[in-house]
């Protein structure tokens, strides 16, 4: 149950020091420490700012050796998110997970992500990507009505 033991304590370690955008990480259901849940806030200047949205963060059976998935439920209107609400942290190669990744900047790196999409390196969605780039109003609108219809109540 190492990796029972390590789940535990990356959560001690992210709630003492929350990554940006986040709050209230705590585990979804007492029976299963695998999974936890958390509130997203929509970066500022961007069509999700005022959002509060819900986080999923599942942790594999081979954690570490395997990355814990990270998706949005329900899934945001997003180029890096994909129609699950899976959101892939590690778009390029050059960054791979390993068991020795802290997960702390990995979840830092979700407000970053949402605040300035990746429509090049492997979007979620390739047709959200596309109107991204080739229509940023229309995209705008778009995402700030799914804000709109989904954001979690104050």
């Amino acid at each position: 149950m190492a990796s029972g033991t390590r789940i535990a304590r990356a959560l001690e370690e992210i709630q003492q020091e929350v990554p940006e955008g986040l709050s209230n990480i705590e585990v979804e259901d007492p029976s299963n420490m695998r999974v936890w849940k958390a509130l997203f806030h929509g970066p500022k200047d961007t069509p999700y700012e005022g959002g509060r949205f819900k986080l999923l963060i599942e942790f594999p059976d081979d954690y570490p050796l395997k990355p814990p998935k990270v998706r949005f439920d329900p899934p945001l209107y997003h180029p890096n998110v994909y129609p699950d609400g899976s959101v892939n942290l590690s778009p390029h190669e050059s960054s791979p997970w390993s068991p020795q990744t802290a997960l702390g900047p990995v979840l830092s790196s979700i407000s970053p992500l949402i605040a300035d999409p990746n429509t090049d390196d492997k979007p979620g969605n390739t047709d959200i990507a596309n109107l991204y780039k080739t229509n940023k109003e229309e995209f705008n609108q778009k995402a700030r009505e799914w804000t709109k219809q989904y954001v979690l109540p104050k």
